[in-house]
This record gives structure tokens, sequence and C-alpha cells, in this order.
């Protein structure tokens, strides 16, 4: 399934308290239908590609299989949460070039450009991300 599932992000964030959700998009660019199980895989990471800090943790159930048919979409909530909210020591926020993001039981990844404040420690993760649906 590789190479039939293309990663994007909706900007358009929803905040609530103590940070701001976004809705990564799942798209199915190939001719034939196929399905996406459960979470996908996200962290922040910097321009030349490298993590920053924790990988997002997951949040809630992990759902049940979501069929994609050529050119639909599937979703799934990441959530980001304001640095602000961690002590400086134990989070050391720097700013992410953006994303890297697994579709939900893939092992090739998509870099989803999208600046953000992100804690850089292993010792405090500000990302989380929801079940695919």
């Amino acid at each position: 399934m590789n190479g039939q599932i293309v990663s994007w992000l909706n900007t358009a964030g929803n905040g609530y308290a103590g940070g701001v959700g976004y809705e990564l998009q799942f798209t199915n660019v190939s001719t034939h239908t196929c399905s996406l199980t459960g979470f996908p895989g996200v962290s922040a990471v910097n321009f030349f590609g490298h993590q920053i800090g924790l990988a997002a943790t997951r949040s809630g159930s992990a759902g049940h299989a979501v069929t994609i048919r050529p050119g639909a979409t599937a979703r799934a909530a990441v959530l980001i949460t304001a640095t602000g909210n961690f002590p400086l020591p134990t989070c050391r926020p720097v700013t992410a070039d953006g994303l890297r993001v697994y579709a939900p039981g893939q092992t090739a990844s998509d870099v989803i450009p999208f600046p953000f404040s992100v804690c850089s420690s292993h010792h405090t993760g500000s990302l989380a991300v929801q079940t695919t649906t």
C-alpha cells in the first residue's frame, strides 16, 4: 500500500484549552481501494528530517478499519500542546520545521512542512494523535 496514500495537513487548526488540534488527511491516490486501521505515526522534524523530541502519543481507542476508495480521504486528529504549558527545563521548546507522518500500517513516510513550537526534550511530549476515521 506504500505509494497509494499521500498524507497532508489541514492547517486550519481548532484551539482547545492548552493547544491546537489539526486534521491529518490521508488521500488514496491509487486506482484501487485500500484500508487503514489504527493510529498514524507522527513526529516533529527539523529541516533535515531528523526527529525532534518524542513521537506523538496515541489518544483514544484504536478504532476500526477505514476503507478508502480511489480519490477519497481518511482523517486523524493531531494535537499539539502549547509548549508554554510545560516547565522550560523539562520541555526545551524549539521550532519544528514539519511533521513526519506514517499512515497507519505503512513503512514509508511523508514529511509535511509546517513550523510549530515543540518540546525537544525526551522527557516531555507535546504531540498526540488520534485514530484514523
